[in-house]
């Protein structure tokens, strides 16, 4: 299945690709842009554990290309990062040096004055995969890869109406063996959604989504969730918008042991632009989603994520975010046939999450930034390791 839809997508890119100008013998001189940037992460507990800390500094050099092309209906937005990291402590087991990858492709053209296609790319591999991307992911650190791919297809069928339907699949591999049987993971999704405009602020929402989430095979943790939804999208004032969409979850377990698990999905937000200067917004969600903890299948969470954006110059600007989140586990979403013998919480509980950033951020020249930033992190888990984390960063970059 994963296979299939990957297929499909590649079909449509490629044929996006093929359609634009960008790639006819008439166009010729490609935009290109090319730049360098270094950074240096300073922790206090470089494998986030609860005892036992041990301090150090991560040094990356990364060049990064640009190809971004935009004309006749179509763009474009390529680019590919190459990472060499130093690490000042590698331990017992880590490489004091590694390269890591990171490549990623946008593409969007209009088929007609109604017809959107869209595409999205991203490939990374890396060895130290985040404690939270977006309040979602948990995870230690591991040499992994992870690529998502996305396909949309958007249409004005009427005056005020639009249909959107986005294809999706995100596939996560890890290098250690028995990391991949407790943390591999492919997930596929099919989501529609119709909006209505329902007066010049206001848009009504429907939607529904099918996902399937597969882990190793050996294990029977395997389910398929569907979900639907509808709400309202407001813009309150020109610099103000509110979202809030209401629904109801199913997931439904190959493991016939497992009795399906059904909850309440919320996701509402408001994000305001005061002034010039300050951009600030907030966004609370809950639902269910694939596990960050083995070996069960599936949690609940419940999350609520801020930010802040202010412009203290022109040149100057001081980013904050923060994220709380509360995962609930439940040992009714273990398979019959796993063995729980040595794992941490196996009979279930909570996973507490905070996340703060902060970032400043300045732009001495058109094409020079430099900026130092500091992130703490924060695990209190009965399923998983608990620890706290602080990480100060500095880094500059180039353009040309």
């Amino acid at each position: 299945m994963t296979r299939t839809i990957q297929a499909v997508l590649m079909g449509l890119v490629i044929g996006m690709v093929v359609q634009s100008p960008a790639f006819s013998q008439e166009k010729v001189g490609t935009p290109l842009r090319f730049s360098i940037s270094t950074h240096a992460d300073f922790t206090d507990n470089r494998d986030s554990v609860e005892f036992n800390k041990t301090d150090n500094t991560d040094i990356f050099l990364s060049p990064r290309i640009d190809y971004i092309y935009n004309g006749s209906g179509s763009h474009i937005d390529l680019f590919y990062i190459p990472s060499i990291r130093y690490r000042t402590d590698a331990g017992d087991t880590g490489d004091d040096t590694t390269w890591q990858h990171d490549f990623g492709l946008k593409a969007s053209h209009a088929v007609t004055e109604r017809t959107r296609l869209r595409f999205y790319e991203k490939y990374d591999y890396n060895d130290d995969s985040a404690i939270e991307s977006g309040g979602a992911i948990i995870r230690g650190n591991h040499t992994y890869s992870e690529n998502t791919i996305e396909g949309g297809l958007n249409i004005d069928i009427y005056r005020y109406s639009n249909l959107d339907f986005l294809l999706r699949n995100n596939l996560m591999r890890f290098d250690d063996d028995a990391v991949a049987r407790t943390s591999d993971e492919d997930i596929s999704s099919f989501d529609a959604s119709y909006r209505h405009q329902l007066n010049q602020t206001l848009r009504w929402v429907l939607g529904a989504t099918y996902s399937m989430y597969s882990y190793d095979s050996s294990l029977s943790r395997d389910f398929n969730s569907i979900l639907g939804k509808t709400g309202l999208e407001n813009a309150f004032t020109p610099n103000t918008f509110g979202v809030l969409i209401v629904g109801w979850q199913n997931s439904d377990f190959d493991d016939n042991t497992i009795e399906s698990a059904d909850e309440p999905y919320v996701l509402a937000s408001i994000e305001c632009r005061t002034g010039a200067d300050l951009n600030i917004g907030a966004t609370v969600g809950h639902g269910l989603r694939d596990t960050d903890a083995f070996p069960f299948s599936v949690q609940t969470y419940s999350e609520f994520r801020g930010f802040a954006d202010f412009n203290i110059t022109p040149k100057l600007v001081l980013r904050g975010s923060g994220t709380y989140r509360l995962s609930e586990y439940d040992k009714e979403s273990i398979p019959a046939g796993v063995t729980t013998d040595g794992f941490i919480g196996a009979d279930g509980g909570d996973v507490v999450t905070l996340v703060g950033d902060i970032l400043l951020d300045c732009n001495v020249k058109e094409n020079i930034s430099v900026y130092a930033g500091y992130r703490y992190e924060n695990v209190d888990s009965d399923v998983g390791q608990t620890y706290s984390k602080n990480i100060a960063r500095v880094g500059a970059s180039l353009s040309f």
